[in-house]
């Protein structure tokens, strides 16, 4: 997967959470045997995130933790459960206060203000109109694209298309509410 297009939804997403003001940078561990902080340095110098290999995950000025993704398929889950696992908070408890973890929390939260996106096949709803997931379509997919432009102009819906930088994503630009987004998406058949 292309770092930018996954480092924009990762921050999309906890942006949609309002997880403090948290930018997520992955920068590359450049020797992927090194185990000790003194022997770890990482690069931006990469464009694809890999399966197996590990990252630093940059926000507030620092490398907050490494990870070491699996398969491209689970990465976004297996990316936010590493997140949310790092979130602690000191809390009164039995008179004392104690660090405890509050990743249930704030998972609850990510999916609490993005579980209004609707998702259909490789379409989603977004703040800007549809997107469609172009880079993991096959022929028959990209003729079900083809019949969302056909369904929006039944339906008098003007758009413009373009293509994400990474070309991973062919938005359908529609600049209207997300509810608007949502129903369209949802009473579109595919």
């Amino acid at each position: 997967m292309k770092k930018l297009t996954f480092t924009s939804l990762i921050n999309s997403i906890l942006n949609n959470a309002k997880i403090g003001s948290i930018n997520i940078e992955f920068k590359l561990l450049e020797n992927q045997n090194a185990k000790k902080w003194y022997d770890k340095s990482y690069t931006s110098d990469f464009s694809e995130i890999k399966e197996n290999t590990i990252y630093g995950v940059k926000y507030d000025g620092c490398i907050m933790f490494d990870f070491k993704t699996g398969k491209i398929d689970n990465l976004l889950k297996s990316f936010l459960i590493k997140f949310t696992s790092r979130f602690t908070e000191y809390r009164l408890i039995d008179g004392h206060y104690k660090t405890v973890s509050i990743k249930d929390e704030v998972m609850a939260k990510i999916i609490e203000h993005n579980q209004d996106r609707v998702d259909k096949g490789l379409f989603y709803t977004t703040i800007y109109g549809i997107g469609f997931w172009a880079i993991l379509s096959n022929n028959k997919d990209q003729e079900i694209a083809k019949d969302l432009a056909i369904y929006l102009k039944s339906k008098n819906i003007d758009y413009l298309n373009e293509y994400s930088d990474a070309g991973w994503v062919y938005r359908f630009k529609i600049n209207k509410s997300i509810e608007i987004h949502n129903e369209l998406l949802a009473n579109f058949k595919c």
